[in-house]
């Protein structure tokens, strides 16, 4: 993939519980370096699936990569900051660049 500019900025967040009166309460904190500069692109359909055992109704699949970090996990998110309003992305895979610079993210945004 070629990475052209880093012009579109990303937040990985990771879910994390919390007991709030004795209920567990999930939350999305960001992972260090919210607004991390990245390469997103699209894809052009959509597709029906599934997101963590939930049937989805519509998803969009993204191709992302940023400067290699070694504190993300397929059990986080993305947060992507679009012009046109914030969209979550949820991880399906990781891989890391040849060179060891590029942290390759597939991911889908789910449209319920």
């Amino acid at each position: 993939m070629s990475v052209g500019t880093l012009g579109d900025r990303i937040t990985f967040q990771r879910r994390v519980t919390v007991n709030v009166g004795g209920v567990g309460q999930e939350t999305w904190p960001p992972l260090p370096a919210p607004r991390y500069p990245a390469h997103v692109s699209g894809s052009a359909g959509l597709q029906e699936g599934l997101i963590d055992g939930t049937q989805t109704q519509t998803a969009r699949r993204y191709t992302v990569r940023a400067r290699y970090r070694g504190d993300v996990k397929t059990e986080d998110r993305i947060v992507y900051h679009h012009p046109a309003g914030d969209r979550l992305l949820q991880i399906l895979g990781l891989a890391e660049s040849d060179d060891g610079r590029w942290l390759d993210v597939e991911a889908l945004e789910v449209r319920a």
